[in-house]
């Protein structure tokens, strides 16, 4: 279900989504099971504009639910969105989210990539211990990641 729409496309996030899938796989899903996506959700083609889209669906013991939606529209647009559910035995881990879009193509092409993390609960003593850290990630490692790309986040360049 994975296999690429528009193999000729010069860009797009199979591999991103491939890695994602396998450190899900890997850290949360050793008893991963599937689950049946409705045919029209699984796969959907639109030959007239060249769009493709799958989805699939899966759970293991330590996330309830993951869905990912690819978006091959070869050239023009390529998205890949995922979001993982954790398991009700895990109140603490937040829903992860992650989206790769790139639409246009050649001077016009975009990329936005976004990553988030919902924590389940707001209390003071989840923000305490989860926090912290999340902000030193931010500020450390990725602190200077727009920068290098030469780009500008939301809040800077559109509020």
């Amino acid at each position: 279900s994975r296999s690429s729409a528009a193999a000729s496309s010069a860009f797009d996030f199979r591999a991103h989504e491939a890695w994602l899938m396998d450190a899900l796989t890997r850290t949360c899903g050793s008893s991963r099971t599937d689950v049946d996506v409705d045919a029209c959700l699984a796969y959907k083609s639109n030959e007239t504009i060249g769009v493709r889209t799958t989805t699939e669906v899966w759970t293991s013991s330590r996330l309830r639910r993951v869905r990912s939606t690819y978006v091959d529209g070869g050239e023009v647009a390529q998205i890949f969105n995922c979001v993982a559910y954790p398991s009700t035995s895990t109140p603490d881990a937040p829903i992860f989210g992650a989206d790769l879009i790139c639409i246009g193509k050649g001077a016009a092409r975009k990329v936005l990539i976004g990553v988030d993390l919902q924590p389940m609960c707001r209390d003071a003593s989840y923000a305490a211990a989860y926090v912290p850290e999340l902000l030193a990630l931010r500020d450390g490692r990725f602190a200077d990641v727009a920068e290098t790309l030469g780009t500008t986040t939301p809040s800077t360049k559109f509020y």
